[in-house]
């Protein structure tokens, strides 16, 4: 979400949401919301909507307008979202550890692998993802539901 603050300046808003309850006829009755500011992140407003599910298959809209209306699922048009699919088991292990401030040489030990079959992991990473540096693919993949 883009917000603007009392400053007149915008920030970005990472929105997530869980839900906690439902009724018998599977409607929402509790959600927990948290809101973090990814500002500093100078992420590029995409007007997707992500809804991101690990027990389910995750999908995405995409909108240019950035208005949605979830009244009527087939009018979403949603997509499989196939993100998350495109990197290893492996791979995806190593973002998490990344985006946990893990060091390399730490990530190695922990893995049982050499540092730089880290490093040669993080640049097959980034080039799938099409990101150009750390920041921006553990933003994505926060974004797009690899890491939670």
């Amino acid at each position: 979400m883009r917000l603007k603050h009392t400053n007149g300046t915008y920030k970005t808003i990472l929105h997530q949401a869980q839900v906690l309850s439902a009724s018998d006829d599977k409607k929402i009755q509790q959600t927990l919301c948290i809101h973090t500011d990814i500002t500093y992140l100078n992420i590029p407003i995409n007007h997707k909507l992500s809804l991101i599910s690990t027990k389910r298959p995750s999908y995405y809209y995409s909108n240019e307008s950035g208005c949605y209306s979830l009244e009527n699922e087939s009018i979403l048009n949603l997509e499989k979202d196939c993100f998350k699919d495109i990197f290893s088991k492996r791979e995806k292990e190593i973002i998490k550890l990344i985006s946990k401030g893990i060091k390399f040489n730490e990530i190695a030990q922990q893995l049982f692998i050499s540092p730089h079959t880290i490093n040669a992991h993080k640049k097959n990473i980034l080039r799938k993802s099409g990101c150009k540096n750390t920041p921006e693919l553990i933003a994505r993949c926060y974004v797009e539901g690899v890491i939670c």
